[in-house]
């Protein structure tokens, strides 16, 4: 639902909740998405259109990196050589990192079956966005990196910018329950590309059910998310898990929720390392180990 005309006159989305969900998130709109990489943002331009602060989500989409240290690398590359697009979102990319990361495309060109040197880059350039964006703007601002599955690199980063204590959690579940409706597209996809009647090794392609993906994966998040928390306690003694929804996620971000976190928090207080059970709201309260 359109927030502002204006709004989307600079090539960017907005989303008004409604219902139950408006009732709980009342700043209208409740987020305006961003992806700076492919097209500018200009802040003064974002505040001046928008009625109220909004939630805002920059979205840095790795493969999209990938693009731009392509176009940039090897031999000295024409500027007409590259599509105006592309420029536009370089330009982006130079003003908040410099221009030394063009010089290191090119003296070592990143290698197409290796996606860590784009993964490497676009957790700084968001690192550069929120840097940036918490002075100019005021904002809170979480950096979220998304991965696919727990071993592979950042699908893209999220860059959060709140004013909300509790945003960052609310959106690392959501994220989570993405995740499982990714996995149930993906995998219609797959079965979706063989020709009907066409023969396959296996026989049919079983049906993609959510309750033995997740009977598959949760434990192997929750053991992820346990030693995270672990760490933190070890780090901070007592902390707020709000405070640390990217470190206690993990490489489970984008795949695990809350739910998960719960079981995750219960384990440690079943083995006497925690007070909370997890159980009711435990983002805002301390957690920590028994009092000596």
């Amino acid at each position: 639902m359109p927030a502002n005309d204006d709004f989307f006159r600079f090539g960017r989305s907005a989303a008004v909740l409604t219902g139950e969900l408006r009732k709980r998130y009342p700043v209208d709109p409740c987020f305006a998405l961003l992806d700076p990489l492919q097209s500018a943002v200009d802040l003064d331009q974002l505040r001046g259109c928008l009625p109220e602060r909004p939630e805002v989500l920059l979205i840095l989409d790795v493969s999209r990196m990938a693009q731009l240290r392509a176009a940039v690398g090897g031999d000295q590359p024409a500027s007409e050589a590259i599509a105006p697009a592309d420029l536009v979102a370089i330009d982006r990319v130079d003003a908040l990192l410099g221009e030394d990361w063009r010089q290191a495309c090119r003296s070592e060109p990143d290698d197409p079956a290796d996606d860590r040197p784009a993964a490497t880059a676009t957790l700084e350039l968001a690192a550069a966005c929120a840097e940036r964006l918490a002075i100019d703007a005021g904002y809170q601002t979480v950096i979220l990196p998304v991965r696919l599955r727990p071993q592979l690199n950042p699908a893209y980063v999220l860059v959060l910018m709140t004013v909300r204590d509790d945003a960052a959690a609310q959106l690392a579940d959501a994220l989570g329950r993405a995740g499982l409706a990714m996995e149930r597209a993906w995998h219609q996809a797959r079965i979706q590309a063989v020709p009907p009647g066409a023969p396959t090794v296996f026989g049919d392609a079983p049906v993609f059910r959510p309750d033995q993906y997740l009977a598959a994966n949760s434990a192997g998040w929750i053991k992820i998310i346990g030693a995270n928390l672990t760490d933190l306690l070890d780090r901070f003694g007592t902390f707020r898990p709000g405070d640390h929804v990217p470190e206690i996620y993990g490489s489970t971000l984008g795949q695990a929720w809350t739910a998960h976190v719960r079981a995750a928090v219960y384990r440690l207080y079943q083995q006497g390392r925690v007070t909370a059970t997890g159980r009711g709201e435990f983002w805002g309260v301390p957690l920590g180990g028994p009092s000596t």
